[in-house]
């Protein structure tokens, strides 16, 4: 990682605000902290018992008081865990052997975080939910930052970003872990060429939040954050405020609906230049709320070239989902006239997004604008409930809904475009439906039906205009 002068003020002031903060049961430290040789017999120069000296500590200390390590190399040799609020001076380095644990379960301060505190092949776990920890801590100079921002989330409860970083191998999160940025502002991690999967989650109560990630050097079938179901549910899962660019998949699942995700919060993620489906939700996801998620598949200079019929959205098996402002862009314009109307017609910028096996979905102020293929492909769905959706397609469907029961879908608009005379197209078609109703619904259609409707029961539409042009 780079090291820029921003990077020590952030740190300064993180150290700040770290002495100031509350501890893990609310309460602030107390006291002066105790220096660790209070209870030590050796030498500072090496604390070859610091097992005896630091666990025996905690008992010794005032309610809430800190314990102190200066600067010295301490060696662990046995398994060690801290209760109490514990400070580390500059200098200060913990050696841990070969199948010991060194387990900090307070507060965790520590005045240079730009700094190796960690050797030795032993584990450490930091477990302080206030004060991010960070990947330099367990840094030699010698690694690249795959390897000890691997060691920083298999030890840290939050691990803080503070400057941008390369990754050349996956980050698998097997346990409990907040990923953030330390710096104030969201924080680059760019995957190479040999990354597959950037961020591999098979644990919950995940949090990855304020990244910008860039998948630009990666290989079709690479994913920025891959949910691995393969053995178990997941739950808790929260990925906030990150950028997306140039991904062939943002977020996707195992896909093979054999176990779920209880829990997961999608909140303001943008998928820029997106390459293929951005969200992938098959393992039977459940109570799941998505806020303010947009796939822009622009490119600067010219079209993307995505097939018509990938979409930007995958729902499968999900279940009380609650949606607010999800949308879809796409090209508004041809690019090159001189290329035949067919070949845009199959191949400029993808289509919205699929709904398949779905409940109790709530979906408000969702756009999908400016794609060839459909807007909404909703089929075996029940209990949706949509409020002010709209679609703009280059041609196609604006909505194609087969097989949705129990439903009420309020103010709908689709309006294919006028580009591809020899394509015709029904603005919104349903099959197959039952107790569906459709409540302010406008339709623009130029070269099909404005509504075509098939096999349905107890439907019911209010205010309907279909523009003809």
């Amino acid at each position: 990682m780079k090291r820029k002068w921003i990077r020590i003020a952030a740190a300064w002031l993180l150290t700040t605000v770290s002495l100031l903060s509350l501890g893990c049961d609310g309460k602030a430290p107390e006291n002066k902290p105790t220096d660790v040789r209070a209870f030590a017999s050796v030498s500072v120069a090496r604390y070859a018992d610091l097992a005896d000296a630091a666990a025996k500590a905690p008992g010794e200390l005032g309610a809430r008081q800190a314990l102190y390590f200066p600067a010295a190399r301490y060696t662990v040799t046995a398994d060690l865990r801290l209760d109490c609020p514990v400070q580390v001076a500059p200098g200060a380095v913990f050696e841990v052997a070969a199948g010991c644990t060194l387990t900090f379960a307070d507060l965790f301060t520590a005045f240079d975080v730009q700094r190796r505190l960690f050797t030795g092949d032993g584990k450490v776990l930091i477990m302080d939910a206030v004060n991010p920890g960070y990947a330099d801590w367990f840094c030699d100079g010698t690694e690249d930052d795959t390897a000890y921002l691997q060691k920083g989330v298999d030890a840290l409860y939050c691990l803080g970003l503070p400057d941008k970083t390369f990754v050349l191998d996956e980050i698998v999160i097997d346990t409990p872990t907040r990923i953030v940025s330390a710096g104030g502002m969201q924080i680059p991690v760019t995957a190479q060429s040999t990354v597959k999967n950037l961020f591999t989650v098979r644990s919950g109560d995940v949090t990855i939040q304020d990244l910008l990630i860039d998948m630009d050097n990666t290989q079709e079938g690479s994913a920025a954050i891959f949910l691995d179901t393969s053995a178990g549910d997941l739950k808790n899962i929260n990925l906030t405020r990150i950028k997306f660019y140039w991904c062939f998949a943002g977020i996707v699942d195992t896909g093979t609906a054999a176990h779920g995700i209880d829990g997961i919060v999608l909140d303001n993620l943008s998928f820029h230049g997106a390459k293929d489906t951005q969200i992938v939700a098959v393992d039977n996801w459940k109570n799941v709320r998505i806020l303010e998620v947009e796939v822009t598949r622009r490119l600067y200079g010219g079209h993307t070239g995505i097939n018509v019929n990938v979409m930007a959205y995958i729902f499968r098996h999900m279940s009380d989902v609650f949606i607010q402002n999800l949308d879809v862009n796409g090209e508004a314009n041809r690019v090159n006239t001189a290329v035949p109307e067919e070949w845009y017609a199959t191949h400029l910028d993808g289509s919205g997004m699929e709904f398949t096996d779905c409940r109790n979905v709530s979906l408000n102020r969702c756009l999908v604008e400016y794609v060839c293929g459909g807007g909404f492909w909703i089929k075996d769905c029940s209990g949706f409930r949509f409020e002010d959706v709209q679609v703009f397609t280059h041609h196609n469907s604006g909505f194609v809904i087969e097989n949705l029961t129990d439903s009420q879908l309020n103010g709908l608009k689709a309006s294919p475009g006028a580009d591809f005379a020899a394509i015709t197209r029904d603005s919104f078609i349903m099959k197959n439906c039952r107790n569906v109703t459709v409540d302010g619904l406008m339709l623009r259609t130029c070269h099909g039906n404005g509504l075509y409707l098939e096999s349905n029961e107890d439907l019911t539409f209010n205010n309907v205009n279909v523009l003809y042009n």
